[in-house]
């Protein structure tokens, strides 16, 4: 009997163990693999990142409240926008149909509005703004929907945008620089969610 009881908590001991060390694995893992990735192979994630990392040119052309920075970085958003969707259409891993018109639904939210800010004139940059807080959510969506992880893109907000209705926006730092005020207001806001 001593004899069975001993086994069996030789036994239970030895998964105890064992489960700890695939834990310790695993957390390893996701340690050291903080790469960026996405639901999208790795010719996918580089082109979410790339649509980033050029809306963050239209965000800063915005936080230093430049028409002309603005416009220029819009037409690359729409360039890498449109480069997004080509890479959907032909080369995407993603099978399903519903998540592909989610994905086209949203760029081409974005493309409008960089449409819309390539055309306005406006040296305030208040209705290049107002295009900039629908790119920044439609952005924001299609990064979600692609799962994007490990990118260190900060989801921000700010509560006194658009007459206190508020804005979001992607920053690629957790420090605040608000595009919707410029030097106004650089700091308002708060850090939300991160990717």
């Amino acid at each position: 009997m001593r004899y069975t009881i001993f086994l069996a908590l030789i036994l239970i001991i030895s998964i105890s163990c064992n489960n700890t060390n695939e834990t310790k694995k695993a957390e390893t893992t996701n340690v050291v693999n903080n790469t960026p990735g996405s639901d999208f192979n790795k010719e996918g994630t580089d082109k979410l990142l790339t649509l980033i990392k050029t809306y963050y040119g239209l965000k800063d052309a915005l936080v230093a409240t430049n028409a002309t920075n603005a416009k220029d970085a819009a037409q690359k958003l729409l360039t890498a926008t449109d480069s997004f969707k080509i890479f959907v259409t032909t080369n995407s891993s993603t099978d399903s149909l519903k998540i592909k018109e989610k994905l086209f639904l949203y760029a081409d939210s974005i493309l409008l509005q960089c449409k819309n800010i390539t055309a306005i004139n406006d040296a305030s940059c208040e209705r290049q703004r107002l295009a900039f807080g629908t790119i920044s959510s439609s952005l924001y969506s299609l990064v979600s929907t692609a799962k994007l992880k490990n990118a260190k893109v900060y989801h921000e907000f700010c509560p006194m945008a658009f007459n206190d209705k508020g804005a979001f926006w992607l920053s690629n730092e957790s420090e605040i620089k608000n595009p919707y005020f410029g030097d106004k207001m650089l700091e308002c806001g708060e850090v939300t969610d991160s990717l």
